[in-house]
């Protein structure tokens, strides 16, 4: 299952800030619970994102192009150990509020071949909501940067 998702928040604080913050990576989890760890790993660094069901989501992210305070695209690190792949796009814009952060994001899950990949396919597909996990991490950002408290992880959906 493949998933797209592009999302924007304005946050109420100045661009040197905001991209000061958003990419100090291994601050994530203090700032966002979703997310249960950020560390380096084999030359990008290792998000542990919190899954409904206990089925966390692990990828490996490096940089494939970076211009301060304006961009950052990203991609999975070939060759290591994750649940999904990814690529995606940052981008930061200071306006009069403040700095609009848009992130866009393309993943897929990488389970192999056989029955989990089928199975983490139809469990996408039927409870995965991208664009509000997406907005979700920016919306910690937000609150984290303006003073107010994180959100919540989504609840897990029932179980048939």
């Amino acid at each position: 299952m493949k998933l797209q998702s592009k999302v924007s928040v304005l946050i109420r604080a100045p661009l040197g800030v905001v991209w000061d913050t958003f990419t100090r990576f291994h601050e994530w989890p203090l700032w966002s619970s979703n997310f249960k760890q950020v560390v380096r790993q084999d030359g990008g660094w290792r998000f542990v994102y919190r899954g409904a069901q206990d089925l966390d989501l692990v990828f490996v992210l490096k940089a494939t192009r970076l211009e301060p305070q304006r961009c950052l695209e990203f991609a999975t690190v070939e060759g290591s150990a994750h649940t999904a792949e990814a690529t995606g796009r940052v981008e930061f814009a200071e306006t009069d509020e403040g700095t609009r952060v848009a992130l866009e994001v393309r993943a897929a899950g990488d389970l192999g071949s056989g029955l989990a990949q089928k199975l983490a396919d139809w469990w996408a597909s039927a409870f995965v909501e991208p664009d509000k996990n997406l907005k979700l991490i920016l919306q910690d950002l937000q609150t984290h940067l303006e003073g107010s408290t994180r959100t919540e992880p989504l609840p897990a959906p029932p179980t048939a």
